[in-house]
């Protein structure tokens, strides 16, 4: 719910700022394999953007000594914030980042992450597989879906974006708690009906 109040309203402002800021919130774990994609992307778009990765996890030691060894002066890793200072972050962001690790176990994983990103109104950078960039291909608009761990693609997709704020309000009137528990309320109540 706080990110849907939070969430954006029609700005074209990004269009002139560069370079663009990437927003990534999370886990930084094996699960999201950022350390095998971003001291590579950001070397390729150090001219474009600067990556904000927010977050703690298993790899995040793994991922400083790459961004070190690559020399990459465009990533800024930052601690786990509170939600009011990460509901901020998001909104001053250009283009918000998800990425899962190339592994078939994630196939058919949809990241709960995708629907907080997709309230805000940003852009979506997904790399992604399987049911998730299904999802993001049919569900969710102003998004590009590469290969997991594949920097090349991700730097050939991101000119798919367009680079302004604009609310879903589509998406979050279909996925919405209150929505998808109506849903299940009454797919509830015609089950029972026909079992008496």
């Amino acid at each position: 719910m706080e990110f849907i109040e939070a969430g954006a309203r029609v700005n074209a402002e990004n269009l002139a700022r560069m370079p663009l800021t990437v927003l990534y919130a999370g886990n930084m774990g094996e699960g999201q394999g950022l350390h095998t994609i971003i001291p590579d992307l950001a070397m390729r778009m150090r001219e474009r953007v600067i990556f904000r990765l927010i977050g703690d996890g298993g790899r995040k030691s793994s991922l400083q000594a790459a961004l070190q060894k690559a020399g990459v002066d465009n990533v800024e890793l930052l601690p786990p914030m509170r939600r009011d200072q990460l509901i901020q972050a998001y909104q001053a962001a250009d283009v918000l980042f998800l990425h899962l690790n190339d592994y078939d176990a994630f196939k058919n994983v949809l990241p709960s992450k995708l629907f907080e990103y997709a309230a805000m109104g940003k852009p979506i950078w997904a790399g992604v597989t399987g049911y998730a960039a299904e999802f993001v291909r049919s569900e969710i608009n102003n998004a590009a879906v590469f290969h997991p761990c594949d920097a090349v693609e991700a730097q050939k997709v991101f000119s798919k974006l367009s680079l302004v704020d604009a609310p879903r309000t589509e998406f979050i009137d279909k996925f919405s708690r209150t929505r998808l528990m109506q849903v299940m309320a009454d797919d509830l109540l015609s089950l029972m009906r026909g079992g008496a």
